[in-house]
């Protein structure tokens, strides 16, 4: 892939033409890829499958569909099991908090009305005046 530095004389043309080139390198880049998928892996599986069905069509019909709902099955499993871990995660936050909020109200309490009482009595004994007193 080569890179040619823009300089300020490009025009948009010019600009819109590199971008289509690149594009269409990449597009054939990406037509070779699943042209080797297809060829080397789909195509033999899906003439394997219709072989399979052609010789025994209920025990392949069964096999397909137990396949397909184990499929399934999987990714309910995964969505319950989501939903189960979701409500647990909510519950146990609105228990937290249920048991914090007490624990906040009295510390904002405390702090409220314990606290300007300190800074006076601090205050009273700390200041010039009574500084004798409180030694």
């Amino acid at each position: 892939m080569e890179h040619k530095p823009t300089t300020a004389g490009n025009s948009l043309a010019t600009d819109l033409d590199d971008l289509a080139s690149y594009l269409e390198r990449s597009l054939h880049v990406v037509q070779g890829y699943t042209d080797v998928i297809e060829h080397k892996y789909a195509r033999p599986a899906l003439d394997k499958m219709s072989k399979y069905f052609q010789a025994q069509p209920l025990t392949m019909t069964w096999v397909t569909t137990t396949r397909t709902l184990f499929t399934v099955m999987r990714s309910l499993v995964l969505l319950v099991l989501s939903v189960i871990g979701s409500s647990i995660f909510k519950v146990c936050a609105s228990l937290f908090i249920a048991l914090a909020s007490p624990f906040l109200a009295l510390a904002s309490g405390v702090v409220l009305f314990v606290g300007p009482h300190i800074f006076i009595v601090f205050w009273g004994c700390c200041s010039s005046r009574s500084y004798l007193r409180c030694t």
